[in-house]
C-alpha cells in the first residue's frame, strides 16, 4: 500500500485488492435495491436531478468488511493528520455510474450551527477499473486535483468541505464505495 498526499487530499493504492472489489460489488448488489441517487440532503428531503447527478446507488452496512476497512483507515487518518472532532460513521454506499453518469462539482456538507453532527471527512474507494471519462476531480483553494485513472482498489480521502465531482462516464460502468465521517459542526 503506497500513501500519498496532495493539497488535503489523502490517496492510498492497492487499499482494496480486486476479490474485494469485486465482493463489494456484489454483496451491495444482492443485499440492496438500486435508488436513483438525489441531491439536496437526507433521502427523505433530496431530489432527483440527473442534469445535475446522474448515478445509482446501493446503501451498505457501515458493519460489512470493505466498508468498515475504511472507515477504520480514515479515523487513524483524521487521528494522525486532520485532527477533526469524529463521533462516527454515516452511510455507507455503493455508487454506480453507467454511461452518462456523473456529478457535476458540489460540497458533502454545510457549515450550518443548528444540526448536531456535519460530514467532515469523505472517504471513497474506486472499485473498478473497467470504464472510460468517470474521473472524480477535488477542487483545493487555489488549485483543482483531477485523479484521472486511479487504480481499482484506491482509497481517497478528503474534507467534506471540498468541492469535487464525478467527470461523465463516457464507456463502462464505473462502481466506486463512498461513506463519511461526521461530528460536531465547525461553527
Amino acid at each position: 500500500m503506497t500513501l500519498e498526499t496532495r493539497s488535503q487530499i489523502i490517496i492510498f493504492d492497492n487499499f482494496l485488492n480486486s476479490r474485494q472489489c469485486a465482493e463489494t460489488i456484489e454483496y451491495a448488489k444482492t443485499t440492496a435495491n438500486a435508488q436513483k441517487a438525489q441531491i439536496g440532503g437526507e433521502a427523505s428531503k433530496g431530489v432527483v436531478d440527473e442534469n445535475v447527478r446522474k448515478n445509482n446507488l446501493y446503501n451498505i452496512s457501515n458493519n460489512y468488511s470493505t466498508a468498515a476497512a475504511m472507515t477504520g483507515a480514515a479515523l487513524n487518518i483524521n487521528h494522525e493528520i486532520y485532527k477533526f472532532n469524529i463521533t462516527h460513521a454515516h452511510q455507507t454506499d455503493l455508487l454506480e455510474y453507467e454511461s452518462g453518469g456523473k456529478f457535476n462539482p458540489h460540497i458533502d456538507t454545510f457549515f450550518v450551527s443548528n444540526t448536531p453532527d456535519m460530514r467532515k471527512l469523505t472517504t471513497l474507494v474506486i472499485l473498478n477499473d473497467e470504464y472510460e471519462g468517470g474521473e472524480l476531480t477535488v477542487y483545493g483553494e487555489n488549485s483543482e486535483v483531477k485523479l484521472t485513472r486511479k487504480n481499482k482498489g484506491t482509497l481517497i480521502i478528503f474534507p467534506s468541505f471540498m468541492m469535487h465531482g464525478v467527470t461523465p462516464v463516457t464507456s463502462g460502468i464505473r462502481y466506486s464505495m463512498v461513506n463519511w465521517l461526521l461530528g460536531p459542526s465547525f461553527v
